[in-house]
């Protein structure tokens, strides 16, 4: 099943092989183009075109590798760089690879099938091949800032940031000693608002609002409760902006003597203090050095959260309305989008493909219909997976809420050996994008099974169980 204006995999493949072969194709392939040079990279695909530079025609498989991701399913971002929506996350980067290696091998098929099909929509995504060093690093640089991001291989979750006054071309801004250097940088654009629209018009209400809450958890009384909540969400989003673009272990006296004036100068920051910018950069810090840990570990504490925000106790959430409110306040947990690399929305791709919105529906009305073990090809958890689906109008809706948060599996290849032969079930705890091989479905009256194996399984926490003998 494939969601309607896009292709299957075999018609995207066409498409995408004749254009490497020059035949006719929906693509358009601009080659010496000048475009991928404003976001400093050698090339990039936004559907329906692939711009390349005069020296990047190295690139155009990867490229044409991208263009089939974008003919199968929707392509979100995960950064936002001058005002283009990006998408660079390591596995899509990995698959344009090995799709762009495949195409080499595809004949020529003329009048292809996608010719015949709904028309693709536009993808307003980027997805582009960085400038490589000469020792495999990357980097790109941000003109309107002044500022190059360099990412080094052997850490590719870390990006550091470098000023024009640096006196290494690679030394990052991550310790004490080059503090002073990007605070030098920082005062001479010292508007707090340009982070604002670089990184904080972009995320959406639910990512401030869970902000919002981890912060308030923070301080002893609350954040800035005389506030109304939505400049103090936009303080608090800011404040945590800040902390992740500067990345740096301040002392108090740094930030006393150099962090604290920069921030008094925005109206936002009214009777900013030392402690509330140590504070929340400490918070930051969680958050950067280990996304995927800092959500495994904060969904462990979910349903204590939810209990204190809902300010309910045992069965009293047992209703509709706090059923939908625990149901969006899950949500928030998972909706993160900054602390994790796996940004966006779009699902697995497989010839079964479950379109989210309504696939648990879906899921409830097959397995209800005939009862079974079904296969499914690929489908990945979602940020908002749960939110999403809720709709209190429905017979089932409080089922799929139960469901979508739980996920069982029994492919013990990724238990502590001693354990494999006896475990059944375990549970898995999962950060948000984490791709699932799902093996097979089970229903019951009460609760849908999905027994499923990780695809991504690095960094992932796994909580097991063993059944009574």
């Amino acid at each position: 099943m494939k969601q309607r204006g896009f292709l299957n995999r075999e018609e995207a493949m066409q498409e995408a092989a004749n254009a490497y072969h020059g035949a006719d194709s929906i693509l358009s392939v601009h080659r010496a183009s000048s475009l991928p040079g404003n976001i400093h990279a050698q090339a990039f695909t936004r559907f329906p075109e692939i711009h390349m530079a005069s020296t990047a025609e190295s690139c155009f498989t990867h490229e044409l590798g991208h263009a089939v991701q974008q003919m199968m399913s929707p392509i979100t971002a995960n950064k936002h760089i001058k005002g283009n929506a990006i998408q660079d996350h390591a596995f899509l980067e990995k698959e344009a690879d090995t799709i762009g290696d495949c195409l080499k091998r595809i004949p020529v098929k003329q009048h292809a099938i996608a010719h015949t099909s709904p028309s693709v929509p536009a993808s307003a995504v980027l997805q582009p091949a960085w400038i490589l060093e000469e020792n495999g690093d990357c980097s790109y640089r941000l003109e309107d800032l002044k500022l190059t991001w360099y990412q080094n291989k052997q850490q590719p979750d870390k990006l550091y940031y470098i000023t024009d006054d640096v006196s290494s071309p690679y030394a990052p801004l991550s310790g004490k000693s080059n503090a002073a250097t990007w605070i030098t940088w920082y005062q001479r654009k010292p508007d707090s608002s340009l982070l604002r629209a670089e990184i904080v018009e972009h995320w959406d209400s639910n990512t401030k609002e869970t902000l919002l809450f981890y912060i308030d958890k923070k301080f002893e009384k609350g954040y800035h409760h005389e506030l109304d909540d939505t400049p103090r969400m936009e303080r608090a989003a800011t404040l945590i902006a800040i902390g992740l673009q500067w990345n740096t272990a301040f002392s108090s006296k740094q930030i006393q003597d150099k962090v604290l004036p920069i921030l008094s100068a925005d109206p936002i920051f009214t009777g900013i203090t030392t402690y509330e910018i140590k504070t929340v950069f400490e918070l930051s810090g969680e958050i950067k050095g280990a996304p995927e840990l800092y959500m495994t570990n904060t969904y462990r504490e979910i349903n204590t959260a939810l209990m204190l925000m809902l300010g309910t106790q045992g069965d009293e959430v047992d209703t509709d309305e706090n059923h939908l409110k625990s149901a969006n306040l899950l949500a928030l947990n998972w909706k993160m989008n900054l602390l994790t690399p796996y940004q966006g929305n779009w699902v697995g791709r497989g010839e079964d493909l479950i379109a989210y919105k309504s696939n648990y529906e879906m899921l409830y009305k097959i397995t209800n219909e005939n009862p079974g073990i079904y296969k499914i090809n690929e489908i990945v958890v979602m940020n908002k997976i749960v939110s999403t689906f809720y709709d209190k109008n429905s017979k089932y809706s409080k089922k799929s809420l139960q469901w979508s948060i739980k996920l069982l599996g029994k492919h013990g290849a990724y238990l502590p050996k001693n354990e494999q032969k006896y475990a059944e079930e375990y549970e898995v705890m999962l950060p948000p994008g984490t791709r699932l091989q799902v093996d097979e479905i089970h229903y019951t009256t009460d609760k849908i099974m999905l027994y499923a194996h990780t695809l991504d399984y690095q960094g992932v926490s796994l909580k097991y169980k063993t059944k009574a003998k």
